[in-house]
């Protein structure tokens, strides 16, 4: 019925065989529908590849980036009938608490917070990072697929500050920034100032 959802993608930790064989342990895995995660979540997966991959015509866009991702606990999909059957044939389904019939619980959301870093910023220590966060509805409609992903630039429909994820998820994100710089880059956001 449902997917084994990536939290971090293989693609990510491709550095070595025993780093990428991390990202198929349960533990980072998620129940979710195979059109959401095959061409909605995967979209974003790509576009933050994107954003640190060095192997483009223009070099990496950040220094660094940090991104966490998750599903939410305390929001599930309750009573949820699959419209579309998942990757194993079988219709996704959950009961009336949001748990699948092996006992899983289904994020109704899931969410990213991103933190970029550009060391070349040296005018002022704060103007080198930025923040961006990620606020996603677990549907089976949108209508991508592996083959036919979302398009990069419709991913900022789902855009949001840092600050507004943290109140959506009670998750204290980039805590260990100096707080007047966590306070600047999760205050708000400019799509203008990231690569799509």
């Amino acid at each position: 019925g449902f997917d084994r959802g990536h939290l971090c993608a293989s693609d990510d930790r491709s550095f070595s065989t025993e780093a990428n064989k991390q990202t198929f342990y349960f533990s980072n895995m998620s129940p979710q529908l195979n059109s959401f995660n095959g061409g909605y979540w995967v979209t974003f997966e790509q576009l933050l590849n994107s954003w640190v991959r060095k192997d483009n015509a223009f070099g990496s866009v950040y220094d660094k980036i940090y991104v966490a991702k998750g599903g939410t606990l305390d929001k599930l999909l309750i009573d949820y009938k699959g419209t579309k059957a998942g990757g194993d044939g079988v219709m996704p389904a959950t009961d009336s608490n949001g748990f699948t019939s092996k006992g899983l619980p289904v994020p109704q959301y899931y969410f990213i917070a991103v933190l970029a870093h550009r060391a070349n910023q040296l005018v002022d220590i704060a103007t080198s990072y930025q923040a961006i966060g990620f606020w996603v509805e677990h549907r089976d409609d949108y209508g991508y697929t592996f083959e036919h992903p979302l398009n990069r630039n419709d991913t900022k429909a789902n855009a949001i500050s840092i600050d507004e994820l943290e109140s959506k998820t009670g998750i204290d994100f980039f805590c260990n920034l100096p707080d007047y710089i966590e306070d600047e880059v999760e205050s708000s956001y400019n799509v203008t100032d990231w690569a799509w």
